[in-house]
């Protein structure tokens, strides 16, 4: 009989060490940003279900699941990742849309991917909003800077941009109520689309461009090193002010490629005459 015991014993701790261990479960993602490998641990308390319905109380209840699980580390290795490269504000909006894919890929479900979006964002310090209007989940961000081309809504003398407006091609995104906006909390931030550092790129990515042009009876001829992954880092951006525009560098192997040949050819011009050559 004792015996018995002690086995049965042992099975309810094994029972119990499993049941926990897959309670607690974590895995690893990792994947390509830009001349970078981004490493992260993702705990399974964390992970939500797709909804069956779109609807507030989703949101919420995912919302209240997640933020009860093991999200800190998650936020943490995002934010010093975002620090240590220096990243602007739409940068690292493309990190969290990587890792938001690698947790939930869009395809298999755009709002439950769209939610970790917002939660990442969110928890990252951005006052970040997602609402539903005509069976869509719409994500907003708050921004106070002179953007157009994009959909907002006014809430509270604040200004709500749309981060996922390309997605609705055809909807009338001006006309969303700001009143059902669901929050996090503790983000207060303002999200900037100011990008005054571009990422260092794998330098067997760039291709050559030839550009050439003539002036005065003088041929001028460039082979201008581009990366692809520039253009899709501006697929979404929106209409920016002048000076947002104009302070966008160049990546550095573009700039190397092409810049020195400019200060060679303009070297010994007057400014005026420079400037139009």
């Amino acid at each position: 009989m004792g015996r018995l015991l002690k086995i049965f014993g042992t099975l309810i701790l094994l029972l119990a060490t499993h049941f926990a261990y897959s309670q607690n479960n974590s895995y690893n993602i990792s994947f390509e940003f830009y001349n970078d490998t981004f490493n992260l641990e993702v705990d399974s308390s964390i992970i939500v279900n797709a909804p069956t319905e779109l609807s507030e109380q989703y949101i919420k209840a995912s919302y209240n699941k997640a933020n009860a699980g093991k999200y800190s580390s998650i936020i943490k290795t995002l934010t010093d990742y975002k620090g240590k490269h220096q990243l602007n504000d739409w940068l690292y909006y493309q990190l969290i849309r990587k890792t938001a894919q690698q947790i939930s890929p869009k395809k298999d479900n755009y709002e439950r991917y769209t939610f970790y979006k917002w939660f990442l964002l969110g928890k990252s310090g951005y006052d970040a909003r997602l609402t539903i209007a005509d069976n869509r989940i719409i994500f907003y961000v708050y921004n106070d800077e002179d953007i157009s081309d994009i959909p907002f809504v006014m809430f509270k003398n604040k200004k709500y941009m749309c981060l996922n407006h390309h997605d609705y091609a055809y909807a009338d995104l001006n006309k969303v109520p700001p009143h059902d906006m669901i929050s996090i909390p503790e983000a207060k931030e303002a999200f900037s689309y100011k990008v005054t550092r571009m990422p260092d790129f794998k330098p067997e990515d760039y291709y050559e461009k030839q550009i050439q042009f003539s002036y005065k009876h003088k041929t001028y001829h460039f082979n201008i090193k581009l990366n692809p992954d520039v253009e899709t880092i501006f697929a979404n951006y929106p209409v920016v002010d002048f000076e947002s525009y104009f302070n966008i560098p160049l990546s550095k192997e573009t700039y190397g490629s092409l810049i020195p040949l400019l200060k060679k050819n303009v070297s010994g011009m007057k400014q005026k005459k420079g400037l139009i050559t």
